[in-house]
């Protein structure tokens, strides 16, 4: 197994002090995939560089952790599950689908699920979406920039879904496991 430490406090980077100290300031803590991304700076400046991008996209807030949560389940990131459903809950997302995103099963609202079901083909046929389904996806409503926008979700993702399988990244004490 690869030793991927949570860095505590004195051991974060002089040179990313300044970051940490944003992150904690959005959070109120420094999370312990910030704190295992420290280890790499460049990868943790490109993570909380892109995860920043995110509020700039096309996609509401709600949209937004709902990508991200399909995603985490597709990679079966327990550790981001658990934090995003956290942040599902802040956007308004209520139980039942929180719930279906964790399962699995498809969304009762009509354009949430056409972002879910776009979400799932993007991932599973690595980009190379069937044209159906993207038609499928703008006739829900959504745009070719939203296309983009959950790309750069996915980016973002993948930087936090693979180091957490990679360093077994720990749920902080205070953040609940979903199942």
């Amino acid at each position: 197994m690869t030793d991927m430490p949570v860095l505590n406090d004195a051991e974060l980077p002089d040179s990313e002090r300044d970051l940490l100290a944003q992150v904690k300031d959005d959070f109120g803590f420094i999370p312990n995939l910030e704190r295992v991304l420290a280890q790499a700076p460049a990868a943790l400046r490109g993570y909380v560089a892109l995860w920043d991008l995110i509020s700039a996209t096309s996609l509401t807030p709600l949209q937004q952790q709902l990508v991200c949560q399909q995603i985490n389940r597709l990679h079966d990131c327990h550790y981001c599950m658990a934090h995003h459903d956290v942040l599902l809950r802040q956007a308004g997302a209520d139980t039942n689908t929180r719930q279906a995103l964790l399962e699995d099963k498809p969304l009762a609202d009509a354009s949430l699920e056409a972002l879910r079901a776009f979400t799932v083909a993007l991932v599973e046929s690595r980009g190379v979406v069937p044209p159906d389904q993207q038609q499928a996806f703008l006739a829900a409503g959504y745009s070719a920039q939203q296309m983009l926008d959950i790309i750069l979700v996915l980016a973002c993702k993948v930087i936090s879904n693979y180091s957490n399988h990679l360093a077994h990244t720990p749920l902080e004490p205070f953040v609940k496991p979903v199942t």
